[in-house]
């Protein structure tokens, strides 16, 4: 009769280390595979795209906004062009919908020109020299020029949500590999 002894020593710590570098590893992967895929989706040209394709650029702020980052516990990942690089436009071309635009207000100031008289019909503009000059302005902009509001009504014209799609085999791939290397 032949017999095997064996011992087994098994270091959680160290696995769940492990596991936990090539989950950050693969995600940051991921992250930029998409983010990657979402750019090529983008095209330069002056023409707007047709409903439902991904937007055009006209010099290309939108591609450079598409950013991507990962928590440092690697929980998960964020990847999506920054309202910070290029407005919250980008959310009316992926899901569609209406922007309210508000005119914007001059800022008057001393030495600037400026409303002062409005009660003959005309508007009156000088050159403004005090503070209250310059209260005045503002008040009588407002009087006169009242807040007016734009619609824009966007279609969609998803291009993260199909660069996500497109990448998920790329995505699942690229994990196993990573489980698989640690």
């Amino acid at each position: 009769m032949t017999g095997i002894h064996t011992k087994i020593k098994v270091n959680t710590v160290e696995t769940r280390r492990r596991y936990k570098h090539a989950v950050v590893k693969s995600l940051g992967g991921a992250a930029a595979y998409v983010m990657k895929a979402a750019k090529r989706k983008i095209k330069q040209s002056e023409k707007p795209s047709k409903k439902g394709r991904p937007p055009h650029t006209r010099r290309g702020a939108l591609r450079r906004a598409i950013v991507f980052a990962v928590n440092e516990n690697g929980e998960f990942a964020l990847v999506g062009p920054s309202a910070d690089l290029f407005s919250n436009i980008a959310k009316y071309h992926e899901f569609g919908g209406i922007q309210e635009l508000k005119t914007r207000r001059r800022d008057y100031k001393i030495g600037s020109g400026g409303p002062v008289d409005h009660r003959t019909g005309n508007v009156v503009f000088a050159k403004l020299k005090t503070r209250q000059q310059v209260e005045r302005a503002k008040a009588l902009d407002l009087a006169i020029f009242p807040d007016s509001k734009k619609m824009v009504k966007y279609a969609k014209r998803p291009f993260m949500a199909p660069a996500l799609h497109g990448s998920l085999h790329a995505i699942t791939a690229n994990f196993k590999a990573e489980l698989n290397r640690a």
